[in-house]
Parts: C-alpha cells; sequence; structure tokens
C-alpha cells in the first residue's frame, strides 16, 4: 500500500550575510550610497572587541558606524577605529573607541593561549593569526625559541601552550608591555618553560642558544637586531623568523640584501620559505622569510 502522505518540503537555508552587507542594509537610509560602498570589508575581532579602519570621508559617521556594526554583531562588546599606523620603538597604535564598552584592557583566547591585552597601547594584530598557527606547526619539540620583540607574548606564547618546548626566551623593552607579557606567561601555566627579559634587544649578548628566532618588527627590524638574532642561534644551524613590511617589487631585492647581510656575518644562509602575511596599505604587505642560518 502506497504512503499517500505529502512529503513536507524542508525550506532553504537562507544565505548568512557578511557583516558588511548587513551593515549596508541597516544604514542604507542613513548614508549616501556611495559612501555605503566604502564601508569596509574587514571586521577582525579581538577578544569582545571588533577593530576597524575607515576611509577619512566614513570618520564624521564613526559613531553610527560603530552602533551598527553591535546591534549586528551581538557577541561584540565594543568597537574600535584605528586612526594612524602604529609607529616608534614600541609599536602604540593609534586608536580610539568608537562605540559601547571602552575599557581597552580585554580578554582574547587564541589557540588554547589567554591573552590579556591593553588594545588601546598595544599591538595584537587578527591578521597575525595565521602565522601564530604556523609557527605552532613549525617548530618542534624540545627546540629553543627566542623572540627578541616578545611584546604581550603575541607571537610566541602560543608556541609555549600548543608544543613541548625546551625554552622560550621573551625580551621586550617596553615595561608596559612587559607587564602583560608576564602576566600572559602566569595566566597560561609556562612559568617553567619560558624566560622573559625587560631589555632593549641591542644589549643582548648571550649566542649559539636557539633554535629558532622570531624578528617580528614592522616596519623591519634593524641591521644590529639582525646580527643579534643571527648570533643568538645555534651555529650548528637555525631558523631565522625576519618580518618586515615591503611592496610587491621590491621584496626580492630586499630578501637579498637580507641573505646577503648574514652572509657577511660568516653564516651560510637558505632561504626556507618567503610568505605574504597581511596588506598593510595601499602596495605594502606584510612578509615573513625564514633563512636557515648555521655557522
Amino acid at each position: 500500500m502506497q504512503d499517500n502522505k505529502r512529503k513536507i518540503k524542508k525550506p532553504l537555508r537562507e544565505s548568512v550575510m557578511t557583516l558588511k552587507e548587513s551593515l549596508k542594509v541597516k544604514l542604507k537610509n542613513v548614508l549616501d550610497p556611495e559612501l555605503i560602498n566604502q564601508l569596509p570589508s574587514r571586521y577582525p575581532l579581538l577578544g569582545p572587541a571588533i577593530l576597524i579602519r575607515l576611509k577619512d570621508n566614513l570618520i564624521p559617521f564613526k559613531e553610527t558606524i560603530g552602533e551598527a556594526i553591535l546591534e549586528i554583531h551581538k557577541k561584540a562588546k565594543s568597537v574600535w577605529l584605528f586612526r594612524k599606523p602604529a609607529k616608534g620603538i614600541f609599536r602604540e597604535p593609534k586608536i580610539e573607541c568608537i562605540a559601547g564598552d571602552c575599557n581597552p584592557i580585554i580578554f582574547h583566547k587564541e589557540l588554547k593561549t589567554k591573552f590579556i591585552i591593553d588594545i588601546s597601547k598595544l599591538i595584537f594584530s587578527p591578521g597575525n593569526a595565521g602565522e601564530r598557527q604556523r609557527l605552532v606547526n613549525i617548530i618542534g619539540e624540545n627546540e629553543t625559541v627566542m623572540d627578541l620583540f616578545a611584546c604581550c607574548g603575541n607571537l610566541s606564547l602560543p608556541i609555549a601552550v600548543n608544543k613541548n618546548i625546551k625554552r622560550l626566551i621573551a625580551v621586550e623593552a617596553n615595561s608596559y608591555a612587559f607587564s602583560f607579557l608576564l602576566m600572559n606567561i602566569k595566566l597560561n601555566k609556562v612559568n617553567h618553560i619560558v624566560s622573559p627579559y625587560l631589555l632593549d634587544n641591542h644589549y643582548w649578548s648571550t649566542f649559539n642558544i636557539a633554535d629558532h628566532v622570531l624578528l617580528g618588527f614592522l616596519p623591519a627590524p634593524d641591521i644590529y637586531q639582525v646580527e643579534i638574532g643571527v648570533r643568538a642561534l645555534k651555529d650548528s644551524g637555525g631558523i631565522l623568523h625576519y618580518h618586515w613590511i615591503s611592496e610587491e617589487d621590491r621584496y626580492r631585492e630586499e630578501l637579498k640584501n637580507l641573505v646577503g647581510y648574514v652572509e657577511s656575518l660568516s653564516r651560510e644562509v637558505k632561504v626556507l620559505e618567503i610568505r605574504r602575511i597581511k596588506s598593510v596599505a595601499p602596495k605594502k604587505i606584510h612578509f615573513v622569510a625564514r633563512l636557515h642560518v648555521r655557522k
């Protein structure tokens, strides 16, 4: 006997709009069409805070845009606007709160690693999340890692949390950033393998100790910091992770100059990888090069 019950078709799942698309709908009667089209495409979330960049002609509407973002993104508690690129030795960001809870001290968790961060004074780029994951994948068990620009531990603490390394040497010159580094070391219970140093890395003087050296300073470390990093690697061989900002048509020449400089320090060099991490400005790209260096 045939079953004559009508089969009820399940409704198709509605496509999920991006935050930008949702903002366009929400602000369509508030902003002119040409301004609507200039809304940003990226809305990275750091803990409970959304970080955005706006074009100059959208700045007068920053609070309106910020409030609209919070109405759409229910998990976010605040919206912060980058006003100027971070500059100077300590790389303090130029950022302002435009909506929500404006307490800049936030809690963020990534790669099983807990961070307490002051986003108004410390750089912690959500765009570097892929690089943090790659470092966890690259670095082996029982290796020694040196981070010459440790900040609050943003680049190197996930290594200590996720890998059974021998030691992480974390060097930071900014006393305020260093206080958060100490806090995050304790928070993640990695005191036994992380050795923090409040020190200008130009004065580091212990060498031939590391399997990996991280040079995560933008726009680029200076040549003396490169030399410190090279000399800190084990004479038998290690990997230098060199970060810098360059243009598409210049980065290979700059990398060639870097290799030449390292070779001038009586080292053998092999380029293992060149990777684009993210765009930081029109025609400006954040690169990382991994060089195997041995004496």
